[in-house]
């Protein structure tokens, strides 16, 4: 933040690809450095790692332990498993926020609750097309039907090394391969602002910021 100004906070993963044992051990490292270091910027945990053979409910007193010392808790979620994965994420585990959510297009009821719930998707369109689980395409990415189903979509990197694509490359190909419009990508942009873990005035300040930006011709 000194050396170029973005305030950046850590979400640790505690991944799934090692069982709930290794998941509580690392939460229990998290808890005990932000005892030692409570300014160090660690502000919640993820569920990561291989989705398959490792339900989201082994998890459940690794996220309650983690809610209960004031973290926030995410979980990727149907990535590589249908939707009851989403629905365990957020009924079980209580995720604030869902990574990838590919799955959700084949349950118009689980559509439903992420919009009624207003539950955010953290989505990844270049690593779902490259791992081409549920996608192959672009142009069949779900990202456009969740939008316009009013669901809270994000657009993410996933792993900007691995799978060679930035930020703006994402909102790039989304819009040329999809066809959102500008209003509708700024929409995605305020979207992911709310979604952060910003305090109040810190969104507030981004969005007037980014409203501002988009309203250049």
């Amino acid at each position: 933040a000194r050396e170029s100004g973005p305030d950046i906070r850590l979400l640790v993963d505690v991944s799934r690809s090692f069982g709930p044992e290794n998941a509580m051990n690392n939460l229990n490292h998290v808890l005990a450095y932000n005892k030692a270091k409570p300014n160090d910027r660690i502000i919640g945990i993820g569920l990561g790692g291989q989705e398959i053979g490792h339900p989201c409910r082994e998890y459940v007193d690794v996220f309650k332990k983690a809610r209960e010392a004031g973290l926030h808790t995410v979980a990727h979620a149907g990535e590589e498993v249908g939707p009851e994965s989403i629905f365990e994420a957020i009924d079980i585990l209580k995720a604030e926020r869902i990574g990838h959510g590919t799955s959700a297009i084949q349950d118009p009821k689980l559509m439903d609750e992420l919009k009624k719930r207003a539950i955010p998707l953290e989505i990844c369109p270049a690593s779902n097309v490259i791992t081409g689980k549920y996608v192959q395409r672009y142009e069949d990415h779900p990202i456009l039907p969740y939008f316009r189903h009013g669901m809270t979509v994000t657009l993410n990197t996933d792993d900007p090394v691995l799978f060679s694509v930035e930020l703006v490359d994402e909102y790039r190909l989304v819009a040329e391969k999809l066809g959102f419009t500008k209003a509708e990508m700024v929409q995605i942009a305020r979207n992911g602002i709310i979604a952060s873990f910003m305090d109040a005035a810190a969104k507030k300040q981004a969005l007037a910021a980014l409203d501002a930006a988009a309203a250049v011709k």
